[in-house]
């Protein structure tokens, strides 16, 4: 799977508990290239690290 079709994933993914498989190296590459809300908001609930949660936070009030 590419980094691109990651970043488009749905919100099922967190059901799974995916984003726990998920390096730190690929939460802090897809909290900086996704353009979806919806993998921000799993970031942001889920990500491993206080950067990647923060950073998504950050992007989702940012973005209208």
């Amino acid at each position: 799977m590419s980094l691109a079709e990651l970043a488009q994933l749905p919100d099922a993914v967190a059901a799974n508990g995916a984003v726990d498989t998920w390096s730190d190296w690929l939460q802090r590459r897809l909290v900086d290239d996704t353009d979806s809300r919806d993998v921000l908001t799993l970031l942001e609930a889920h990500g491993r690290t206080r950067r990647v949660r923060g950073r998504a936070r950050h992007r989702l009030t940012a973005t209208p």
